[in-house]
């Protein structure tokens, strides 16, 4: 057994389901740490992508910006092939989220700068040429996450009166233009997830997760509300492949990752529950009955969640070897949709 000692901000790992190392093997770490700010903060979120020719590549915010590697033509020394400056100030965590659509990749900032709204990057030049900026979209300023639908709706984390922005991509996916608003609806949303027109909001500070349908933009409807008992800080959400389960986080000490099952929307049920050992997780992300969770101090998670009532952890890899406290520290994301067997991790410290 090779015991590694890591300085990491963004891990790539394969999986495979053998007895050792907790399932999960480290192929290689990347240090970005002089990227860090002086409070050890810097590394953010990361996501992927698939060029038409089968490169893969990992994307990752960093304190300045988002890095983009190339991961599939040496993964044992992934190439830096793009790094895109976006705002950086008054944030002490330096927010940053992606989505990928068609052959484009969308950034949201939570930080004040230049360049604010959502960056538009056109990847389709890859593998040849290096990736394009084009025109940020600006019908919003700061923002802290944002998801977009298969329909090409980008669904935007916004501010009161306009909790949930909307950008429609369909007809020109490197000209986002306005595509509506949820209003006052989903207040307090932190994250969103959606699927055949149904949008499940955590709504943060509200402490619970409302679940919407906005079948008709102009008149987007609320379905129900999931509250859980004594819940925490209503962090994120993401369905199983079937549709009938929603596992959560609460981003809040104690607070399990929660799996409901929501096949009868007038009887949700809350079906099982996990928590690694430093008591607090961050987000999740469902492939194949395989949660994949960010657990800060203790690195990745995964779950099996094909008997939903009984979780059961599979696998797992500490990306912070510093210790297993319950601060907000270690690892931010972990992607697992690649067809490389990977997961892209983000770890905020080393």
């Amino acid at each position: 057994i090779l015991m590694i000692k890591i300085i990491i901000s963004i891990l790539f790992f394969s999986v495979s389901f053998s007895a050792e190392n907790y399932n999960i093997q480290l192929v290689y770490n990347i240090e970005v740490n002089s990227f860090n700010s002086n409070s050890n903060f810097g590394v953010s979120d990361v996501w992927g992508y698939t060029d038409e020719t089968g490169v893969e590549y990992a994307i990752v915010g960093y304190r300045n910006g988002t890095f983009i590697y190339d991961v599939s033509t040496s993964p044992e020394s992934p190439d830096l092939i793009a790094d895109i400056p976006g705002p950086s100030g008054s944030d002490y965590y330096y927010h940053r989220d992606y989505k990928t659509y068609e052959d484009y990749l969308y950034i949201v900032n939570e930080m004040t700068g230049s360049d604010i709204g959502m960056q538009v990057i056109d990847l389709s030049p890859l593998p040849e040429e290096s990736p394009v900026q084009l025109d940020t979209y600006t019908g919003f300023n700061r923002s802290h996450n944002l998801w977009i639908d298969d329909s090409g709706l980008a669904f935007i984390e916004h501010y009161s009166g306009d909790n949930v922005h909307i950008a429609n991509l369909n007809s020109l996916p490197n000209n986002p233009i306005y595509g509506g608003t949820f209003g006052n609806l989903g207040q307090n949303c932190h994250d969103i997830y959606t699927r055949d027109n149904i949008a499940y909001i955590s709504e943060g500070w509200s402490n619970q997760f409302g679940i919407y349908d906005f079948s008709d933009l102009d008149n987007i409807s609320h379905i129900t509300t999931i509250t859980p008992l004594n819940s925490g800080y209503a962090h994120n959400a993401w369905l199983n492949d079937s549709g009938t389960h929603l596992v959560t986080t609460e981003e809040t000490v104690s607070k399990t990752v929660k799996i409901w099952d929501i096949s009868d929307f007038n009887n949700i049920t809350l079906a099982g529950e996990y928590l690694g050992e430093n008591g607090l997780a961050h987000n999740v992300h469902v492939k194949d009955d395989l949660v994949y969770i960010s657990h800060y101090s203790v690195g990745i998670k995964i779950i099996d969640i094909y008997n939903p009532s009984d979780p059961i952890e599979v696998a797992a890899y500490d990306t912070y070897i510093q210790g297993n406290g319950s601060g907000y520290v270690g690892c931010w994301g972990a992607y697992p949709f690649t067809d490389n067997n990977y997961i892209y991790a983000s770890d905020m410290q080393n």
